[in-house]
């Protein structure tokens, strides 16, 4: 007779599969459950929730093709929708959801299987840090028609190249990143630093710095010729490879370099004093600190040079509002966090204060109200 073993889940424990899988239960509970009974509550239609914020332009874009601002949006997750929906017969905004909720399961456990190394940098990450990346503030998108799943998808796996050495491959992933979200860029950078990294091992001075510089050169030819197919796109269809760049001037016209800079201490006109401003704010203050304590205890590990790039164009929109949803998708710095606060007395405390965090931005989503 066989007993059923149960996943033990307990916070300061190292997570294994069975326990990253209950957590996975546990969140999409909590996000059907709330979404349902928030929905029902104010009379607001279940599906209406589906296609708001950004998913909108997403649906947008997979129904019926790029114009106007739309062209702010990166192309890769739309055309996934649009092709999803064709071969399923699912709508646009369902097979969305699908992908997004698909996408993030793919990622945690490719990363916990191929990815996590605790001596690189990697951390395996205990039940807490897993449970402070599924329910960050802004990680309902994650189960949402964004693009956040997709990224994360395509970040666990330039990752998993990482740790093979098989820097052309990880070019490409990056390449398609950055086909996904702006910040596939920075994530290309970062794989080229790696890539010269790993070169730097000759003994003769010369000859690494060539080694070096031609791996890096080359890790951003492949990601840059993968990345321009948007801007070809653009041209082909639109006569300019820059489109997107200024579509996004319909969110904020007045940005300026000045303006980003004033956006640390709430210079622009158009930033306030607000609780949700002051939350944004503590938290990118925050990630910062991560960043630095992470930078300091695996200064080798170049995926600290992303971090920090990602967090340094924050500030680009003028504001910090939505910097809970950029952040997100950072989960080597969720995990790395969690193994930081676990097995404290506050641990508790810790788990509770997010998962309460998270039902409040995911309430803020489904009323309408800015969650990111």
């Amino acid at each position: 007779m066989t007993t059923r073993r149960t996943p033990d889940i307990r916070l300061a424990r190292a997570a294994s599969p069975r326990s990253l899988a209950a957590l996975f239960v546990i969140f999409a509970l909590v996000q059907v459950a709330t979404v349902l009974v928030v929905s029902r509550w104010n009379g607001i239609p279940p599906a209406k929730f589906l296609g708001v914020w950004d998913a909108g332009w997403y649906l947008r874009i997979a129904e019926s093709g790029y114009s106007g601002p739309a062209w702010a949006f990166f192309p890769a997750f739309p055309w996934l929708m649009r092709v999803t929906s064709a071969e399923t017969g699912f709508s646009p905004l369902v097979a969305g959801t699908l992908l997004s909720s698909l996408f993030l399961v793919a990622a945690a456990f490719l990363y916990l299987r191929h990815v996590a190394d605790d001596a690189r940098g990697f951390p395996r990450g205990t039940n807490l840090g897993w449970l402070l990346f599924l329910f960050s503030p802004a990680s309902w998108v994650f189960l949402h028609p964004h693009t956040e799943s997709l990224y994360l998808l395509l970040l666990v796996a330039t990752l998993a190249c990482w740790t093979r050495r098989r820097w052309w491959l990880a070019a490409i992933v990056a390449g398609f990143a950055a086909l996904t979200k702006n910040q596939g860029v920075l994530l290309a950078v970062a794989t080229g630093f790696a890539a010269a990294a790993d070169a730097w091992t000759s003994a003769d001075r010369q000859v690494r710095m060539e080694r070096a510089g031609l791996r890096f050169l080359l890790v951003g030819l492949v990601s840059g010729a993968i990345y321009s197919i948007y801007p070809v796109y653009q041209y082909a269809v639109a006569g300019d490879p820059f489109l997107y760049l200024s579509s996004q001037i319909h969110w904020r016209p007045e940005m300026t370099l000045a303006s980003c800079f004033k956006t640390l201490w709430f210079g622009n006109p158009w930033q306030n004093l607000r609780p949700g401003s002051l939350l944004h704010h503590a938290f990118f203050f925050a990630l910062i600190y991560v960043v630095y304590k992470y930078a300091r205890q695996y200064p080798r590990n170049w995926i600290w040079i992303y971090f920090a790039l990602h967090a340094a164009i924050m500030p680009s929109s003028g504001e910090l509002v939505s910097d809970l949803r950029y952040a997100s998708v950072l989960i080597v710095l969720w995990l790395f966090a969690g193994d930081n606060l676990s097995g404290t007395r506050a641990t508790p405390f810790v788990a509770c204060a997010a998962v309460m965090l998270h039902v409040a931005f995911l309430y803020s989503a489904v009323m309408g109200r800015w969650a990111y």
